[in-house]
Parts: structure tokens; C-alpha cells; sequence
């Protein structure tokens, strides 16, 4: 029987389509790479570095690899900005990174495996990444991308597919592969994940805040940064990480102020109300908006008709609920996964 081929998917890194033309930080072509899923872990992974494979990781705030000889030790200190954005966000079990960068000539950031949850101290060091650009049809040419990783021992790989040589993380972060190649190539700072139909179709948008009737929630710091904020058309229900959804919650129970209208939970909902004694509007019932503040600074705004739920004839929920069995602040979990309702 003859094996079934795997395809490579393209990961577009920065903007495209009418986006591109749309913002005027770039006319540069965005920079375009395969993604392969690997049967055994079902982890996805690019070819950055002279077709090593490294694992993409929604959460991750950094480039990590084993160490090369063609990697270029910098003089980056403590106090140096590319040092500060390497330790920005620790991973909570990281026991390593409770010591105190204490050197003047040699930063020391902490990689994170999304698998095992293990770190490891690292040094960072100056690489080159190889990828193409492309036309949005076409692959154009290849080009070489000037990037900052952390050089770590190989007693960090287990369990990520075989043959991958470390973590391309692609968070809202500056260190991260996206803002490296924008950083490099002249590219706006966004990408594009394409995921072939039969597997789960994730996509991230960078996100720096929640408001409930435009006044901003008091999160976390970096609660959106860490875990990130992706679309899934395949969760019935926009699920949220533990930090983030309490918080957004009682935002949105003060802002409504109607205890008169709550009826008993209806599960998995948290929030439910007597539908008839909401009102109604011409985009749903009369309940406060909840929006994603943008990077840009613009709001993706999720209107009443998509924010509840009506679960009889009787009866309205917030259609949010709390993701389970998760820690608050976990940088192996996405902070907001929109689900089917809101896409």
C-alpha cells in the first residue's frame, strides 16, 4: 500500500492580501515558510535554520535551538533590552529562572518545552533564519533573517517530533519569529497560520485588551501576551484561560446590573438571565458589548447577537465560558480560544 504524502502548509509571516496594502509600515513581500505536521506528536513545524525543523508555538514569547557552532555568542547583559525581552515571561514551573541575572557581558534566558513543561538556562546568541518571500501565489526568493535565540542543551528536545532542533515561538512578543522577521526584513509585525481542513483550524490574532461597553478590564499583566488569543471554528464556545475569564465576567455582570433578571446557571454557562426582562435591540438584547482591544489599537467588538446564547425559550446565557483542568497564567494554553459563536 503506498503511504499517503505528507503536504507542507504555508505559514505567512507578517501581513497579506488586501491587508498588505492597507498599512503603510511596508511594501516589502511577505515572508513565507512550509508547515509540516508531525504524525507522531501531531506538533506542527517550520524549516528556519538550514532546514532544521523547529516546533510552532502560538504561546511562545521566543526562537530557542540547540547550540551550533555557527551560532554568534553577542556581548548582551542584563540590563540589555533583547535580555529584558527574553525573561519578560517565565514560564510558571521554570524553578531555574528564580535566579537573578546577575551578568554584565552574558544574558541568560530560560526556554520552555510545550510538551514537558521543562526549562533550561540558555545563553543567548545571534542566528540566521532561511526562508522565502512570496507573492501570495508565488515563491519569489530566499532570504537570510537576522534573529536572536537562546542556545540550549539538547536535554530540552524530548518529546518534540524527531529531527526538530528547537521552539520558533510566535507571540505578541519581540522576540518572537514574527516580530524578528518584521524587525529584519521590513515587514508589518503579523502572520497568518494555514492549517490544512482536517485538522483543528486555529488562527491568532495579536490581542492587547478586553472592554466591556468600552471601559478596559483590569487583567493581569501580559495575561493576553502569554497564551495568545486564537480562533476556533471547530469549539462550539469562546473558552477562556482562568485569569482572564473571571475578571471579564464580573466586568460584564456589573456593567448589565440585572440581578432581577438572573435564573439558575444552565451549565456550561456561568451567566444566565430571563430573556424576555433584557430587551431588545436591533443587534440582540440589551446587554454591555464586549470587545478585543487590536495592537493597532482598533477593536474587534463581539455585539450581543453573538455574545449570548439563548438556551430555551426562556432563558439567555453569556456565551463565554471557563476552560477547565487549567492554571491561571499557563503559557502552554492559548488565554482566549474564540469559539464557533463569535466566528
Amino acid at each position: 500500500m503506498e503511504m499517503p504524502r505528507r503536504r507542507n502548509k504555508p505559514l505567512l509571516l507578517s501581513a497579506i492580501s488586501l491587508l498588505v496594502l492597507a498599512w503603510p509600515a511596508s511594501c516589502a513581500d511577505p515572508v513565507l515558510l512550509p508547515v509540516s505536521k508531525d504524525t507522531v506528536t501531531s506538533l506542527y513545524t517550520i524549516p528556519v535554520r538550514d532546514g532544521a525543523n523547529h516546533v510552532i508555538y502560538l504561546a511562545g514569547p521566543l526562537l530557542w535551538s540547540t547550540c551550533a557552532a555557527d551560532h554568534l555568542p553577542p556581548k548582551i547583559s542584563c540590563h540589555d533590552t533583547a535580555c529584558k525581552l527574553a525573561n519578560a515571561y517565565r514560564a510558571p514551573r521554570c524553578h531555574e529562572a528564580a535566579q537573578l541575572c546577575a551578568s554584565k557581558t552574558q544574558c541568560t534566558a530560560y526556554p520552555y518545552n510545550l510538551v514537558t513543561g521543562r526549562c533550561a538556562a540558555a545563553s543567548l546568541v545571534h542566528t540566521r533564519l532561511i526562508a522565502n518571500t512570496t507573492d501570495g501565489r508565488n515563491s519569489l526568493s530566499q532570504v537570510s533573517v537576522r534573529a536572536v535565540a537562546a542556545c540550549t542543551p539538547r536535554t530540552l528536545l524530548p518529546r518534540l517530533p524527531a529531527g526538530a532542533a528547537g521552539v520558533a515561538g510566535l507571540a505578541d512578543d519581540g522576540l518572537a519569529l514574527p516580530a524578528q522577521v518584521a524587525a529584519s526584513q521590513r515587514v508589518a509585525n503579523r502572520f497568518l497560520l494555514c492549517l490544512p481542513r482536517r485538522d483543528n483550524p486555529l488562527y491568532y490574532i495579536p490581542a492587547s485588551g478586553v472592554t466591556v461597553n468600552q471601559a478596559q478590564v483590569q487583567l493581569p499583566a501580559h495575561a493576553l501576551s502569554t497564551g495568545g488569543v486564537v480562533l476556533c471554528t471547530r469549539v462550539p464556545y469562546t473558552a477562556i484561560r482562568p485569569d482572564v475569564y473571571r475578571p471579564v465576567v464580573q466586568a460584564f455582570d456589573r456593567a448589565l446590573a440585572r440581578n432581577d433578571a438572573k435564573v439558575p446557571v444552565v451549565a456550561p454557562f456561568e451567566l444566565c438571565y430571563r430573556s424576555s426582562m433584557l430587551g431588545n435591540t436591533r443587534l440582540g438584547y440589551a446587554v454591555p458589548d464586549i470587545a478585543l482591544v487590536l495592537e493597532d489599537g482598533k477593536s474587534w467588538m463581539f455585539v450581543s447577537s453573538c455574545s449570548m446564547v439563548d438556551v430555551n425559550g426562556q432563558t439567555a446565557c453569556l456565551a463565554f465560558v471557563e476552560m477547565k483542568g487549567v492554571k491561571a497564567g499557563d503559557l502552554a494554553v492559548a488565554a482566549v480560544v474564540v469559539g464557533g459563536v463569535l466566528t
